[in-house]
This record gives C-alpha cells, sequence and structure tokens, in this order.
C-alpha cells in the first residue's frame, strides 16, 4: 500500500481514497452478510429453544399422565392461591369463606359407606336350629325353658342352575266320532316365544345379554362357563340369538329415541370401535359409537348410535325436528352440522377446565391458577343451584355466574396474544377463546348444565365392555350393541334392574303390538310393580 508521502499528485491522492472505498464497501458487504447470518442463527436457537420448552412440557405431561393424579379435582392447598388475586366484589375474608365452600365440594372426601347388614337384605332366608334334645332336659329330670337366642347369619350362594321346561302339548280325538268320521282333534295352545324356533327362554336371554353389555362378558367366556355346567351353548348361537334380539328391539329402539328428543336438553359425546367387517387390507379400521343422553329429570334416558365414521352429518337427521338445546365438547363436526339446525348449542366447562389442569401441571403460573380459581367458583354456585327451579336457577346464574364469566373473559383477552398456541397453556387459552360463545349459553338457559360430564359418564359401561370383547364382529353386531346398550343403560338411569327388566320387557313383546302398548314399557314409564311381581323368588 503506497503511503502518502509517495503520493506525486492529487490523482495519486484521489485514486487511493476511492481504492480505500472501495475496500470499506467490501467489508461493509461481508459485515452486512455476517450480521445476517447472525440474524438467521439467533432465530433458530430461538426456535430450538422453543421446540425444547415444548419437549418438555410434552414430557412433563406425558409423565403426569402416567404415574400423577388422575383426578381434576382441587385439594384445600388451593386455597393459598386464592388469596393472590382481587376478586370481583368480595374481600379476602368472603373469598376465604366462599373458596373454603367451593373446596368443600370439589374436594369430596369420600365418606366410609355404611355396610347394609345381611338380615336386612330382601332375600330367602333359611333357619336352622341348633338345640340338641339332650341340652332340653336337665340330669335331675326337668325341662330346661328357653331364655334367649343367639343368631349368626351367614351369606351362601347357590351357582347358576339350569333346568328345562318341558312343554308337552296334548291332542285329542274322539274315537266315536272318528267311527262316523267326523274327526276333530283338538290341542292346548302351543307355547310362546320372544325367539321362536330356539330354545333360548326369555330368561336366558335376558341373563345372556345384561353379562355381555352390563357386566362386560364376552360370549367366550361365558361358553367356558356353561361348560362347567354341562352346558353346551356355542358363542355362534348367542350371537345369532343377541343379532334377532336385536332386529326384534328396533320398533321399541325407535321409540325411545324418539322420546329421548323430548328432552329440554341433550348431552352428545362418541368413542372409537373396531368392527372387523370394516377392515381394510393395511389394517383394522375404527367405526364410531356415538352416545346421546337426556340431561333433563323427567325422562332420564341413554341412546347409543354406531356409525361408520366420526361425521356428525348423521345427527341432521337424527335431530331434524329436535328445537331444544344440545351440549358437546369442541369436535368440529359437531359445530360444522349442528350450526344448519335450530339448535341451541352449548360448550362443555369441564373439558375447557381439563386444559388449564393439563397447563398447571407443567407450568405453576398465577394465570393459570386464577383461571382454575374462577372455574371452580362457577362449579360451586351449580352445586348450590342443583335442586332449585329453573327460574331460580336463571336469576342466580344471571346475578353471580356471570360476575365470574366476565372475570374470566377479562383473563383471557389479557392473556390470550402472550400465548404460543403449542404449549399446554396455550392450547387452553385458545381453545377457551374458540367455544367462549357456546360456553355461555348456560347463562340464559337453566336446562343447559355447566358440563358434559353425564354424557362422558354414559358411555363408560361400554368403554368397560369393549376392553373386555375388543371388537364387533360385523356392522350387525355393532348395530345389535347400540340397541341393547341403549336398553340396558337406560333401565338403570331408571333404578330398574337391568336383569329384571330385560326378562319382563322380552315376555311382554311376544303379545305387544302397538305404539301405546310398547310407550308403556319403555324405562321411564313403566309400573316398577309390574316387573315386582312377575319375578318370583326362590325358596
Amino acid at each position: 500500500m503506497e503511503t502518502i508521502k509517495n503520493f506525486q499528485s492529487i490523482e495519486d491522492c484521489l485514486a487511493y481514497i476511492e481504492y480505500l472505498e472501495n475496500v470499506n464497501q467490501q467489508l461493509s458487504q461481508k459485515l452486512d452478510a455476517k450480521s445476517q447470518e447472525i440474524t438467521i442463527k439467533d432465530k433458530e436457537i430461538e426456535y430450538l429453544k422453543k421446540q425444547l420448552k415444548l419437549r418438555e412440557e410434552f414430557i412433563i405431561a406425558q409423565k403426569y399422565r402416567l404415574y400423577g393424579k388422575k383426578s381434576e379435582k382441587w385439594s384445600e392447598k388451593d386455597y393459598q392461591y386464592s388469596l393472590l388475586f382481587n376478586e370481583i366484589e368480595d374481600t379476602i375474608e368472603e373469598s376465604k369463606k366462599e373458596f373454603l365452600e367451593f373446596t368443600e365440594v370439589s374436594s369430596y372426601k369420600r365418606k366410609k359407606k355404611k355396610q347394609r347388614k345381611i338380615k336386612d337384605l330382601d332375600i330367602p332366608v333359611r333357619e336352622i336350629i341348633h338345640d340338641p334334645e339332650e341340652n332340653q332336659v336337665c340330669n335331675c329330670g326337668n325341662k330346661r325353658e328357653e331364655i334367649g337366642r343367639e343368631t349368626k347369619d351367614v351369606l351362601q350362594v347357590i351357582p347358576l342352575e339350569f333346568y328345562i321346561d318341558r312343554h308337552i302339548t296334548i291332542k285329542r280325538v274322539c274315537k266315536k266320532c272318528s267311527q262316523n268320521q267326523k274327526v276333530e282333534i283338538v290341542s292346548g295352545e302351543p307355547i310362546k316365544q320372544f325367539l321362536p324356533k330356539s330354545y333360548a327362554s326369555e330368561s336366558l336371554l335376558a341373563f345372556l345379554l345384561v353379562s355381555k353389555f352390563n357386566d362386560g362378558l364376552p360370549f367366550y367366556r361365558m361358553e367356558k362357563i356353561f361348560e362347567r355346567y354341562g352346558i353346551e351353548i356355542p358363542r355362534n348361537t348367542m350371537c345369532i340369538w343377541a343379532q334377532k334380539t336385536g332386529i326384534k328391539l328396533r320398533r321399541f329402539y325407535r321409540l325411545l329415541v324418539k322420546e329421548a328428543l323430548k328432552s329440554s336438553c341433550i348431552g352428545i359425546d362418541e368413542t372409537g370401535l373396531k368392527v372387523l367387517e370394516n377392515q381394510r387390507s393395511s389394517g383394522s379400521r375404527n367405526s364410531y359409537m356415538w352416545v346421546m343422553r337426556t340431561l333433563s329429570s323427567e325422562n332420564p334416558m341413554v341412546i347409543f348410535y354406531y356409525r361408520k365414521s366420526r361425521s356428525a352429518d348423521f345427527l341432521k337427521k337424527v335431530l331434524k325436528d329436535y328445537k331444544n338445546a344440545v351440549i358437546t365438547d369442541g369436535f368440529k363436526s359437531y359445530e360444522s352440522h349442528l350450526k344448519e339446525l335450530n339448535i341451541t348449542h352449548a360448550g362443555c366447562w369441564a373439558h375447557a377446565r381439563r386444559n388449564f389442569i393439563e397447563a398447571k401441571k407443567v407450568s405453576s403460573r398465577p394465570d393459570i391458577e386464577k383461571m382454575l380459581y374462577l372455574i371452580g367458583k362457577l362449579y360451586t354456585i351449580e352445586e348450590e343451584i342443583k335442586t332449585l327451579s329453573l327460574e331460580e336457577k336463571v336469576s342466580i346464574r344471571q346475578d353471580r355466574s356471570k360476575k365470574i364469566i366476565d372475570e374470566i373473559h377479562k383473563l383471557l383477552k389479557d392473556q390470550l396474544p402472550l400465548q404460543n398456541r403449542f404449549t399446554q397453556s396455550g392450547k387452553a387459552y385458545y381453545y377457551l377463546f374458540h367455544q367462549w360463545e357456546k360456553l355461555i349459553r348456560f347463562l340464559d338457559n337453566p336446562s343447559i348444565p355447566l358440563d358434559n360430564n353425564l354424557v362422558e359418564n354414559a358411555i363408560r359401561p361400554f368403554v368397560i365392555g369393549r376392553k373386555n370383547w375388543l371388537f364387533s364382529g360385523t356392522e350387525l353386531g355393532a348395530q345389535t350393541s347400540a340397541i341393547l346398550y341403549t336398553i340396558i343403560e337406560s333401565a338403570k338411569l331408571n333404578q330398574l334392574d337391568p336383569y329384571h327388566y330385560i326378562k319382563y320387557l322380552f315376555e311382554q313383546l311376544i303379545d305387544k303390538k302397538s305404539d301405546e302398548e310398547l310407550l308403556k314399557l319403555l324405562p321411564h314409564k313403566i309400573d316398577k310393580k309390574e316387573i315386582e311381581n312377575s319375578f318370583v323368588k326362590p325358596g
């Protein structure tokens, strides 16, 4: 590089300056390129940090699912968090009182169930007297008097007992008339059965179906149980009986559905079901069992529907004449299909709360604690008003619940812009945001409950049974399952013994023909005394 003392003229100086400007420009370009590289790397590092955080949250959440508590209830220690927040209109002491009331409900401590004494059971009793003859006469020859008794009850059980009803129809003819070629043959009335031309009685059918669809016993296990008693009933025979029963009960099932649609509010949910007949070459295919439960006390019923897909499109046909309220979770298929119907579509606060509980497991942030506390106060109010009239419920919801809803909405608006939708807390806030309009509809409609938990509970017997029998072999079998689960679970909701009700129903359906007669047999309309009188206790 030349120095200033070597410059011979101004032109040399200008050339040197131009040279330095070029060098500076090249260095600036290199610096800009490096700055861009650093910016890109910083973004990559930030992205990887977020991914690492998401992975950590996922791992923590999975550990909680595997090893943590499954309960969504609060404990009393959560009261400490309530003191961090300013309540809507309460002092700290009033907040403490309200919160303790809330925890008394949600942190329910199971009471030890008082065991019912054996002597109080309504079952046959066989008395066995222990009084030897040698104790009745004294050594002096005088008879000893009875001065008291000690009673000890021992519960006995008789395993399955089978017997055959052999129906013998006598045919008769008059020999005198037959000599005159006037033959008249008379006979007794032939036996009438729910399943003609089979050896299955109504009691056997009821036992088989209740054992499978209420107790979760697959037919192959019952086949083995019967073999121990020397009775051979192949499982495929049981399947045929069940399918024929389902076909004969379709009309009764449709009446049940029609009655359910008279309810002021209905909850809907779905769960998966494998049907072997629908298997693809690459593996099994999930069908779905949909559950619709009435949420009003006047006609408690559970309706099961079998469908090949998870689309809620079939609801447009089922609910086409229904104009009251429906409550569901946030599954998008509900919203898109129920929107076409003139139905009030409500959301489930249990699902909203569950997302915040999952977020609390990975991040104990004050806003999450406050959200859980506020949702808990909604449940406290609902517990207090559950026995009140519809008018009183609306009044209290508008007076007390709406203020809590406003506080939840304010917290939602403040926190939503700060959330990453892929984190646990982000999922909770975004679910609450998208479901908000449906979640607040309970305020104006007293028939709408706070959540859809009753429907989830109604699905549980089916899920327990599915764990035992795993799949349905055919679509007809799945449809039969839907019909039988509907009748059995609806009977249980109306405090009917499923075996006695099913047996009585089969006996009555032999002769019942008109819809008016069938309506009287529905679980919420039937006379319980008729069932009791039809069941003759042994002994």
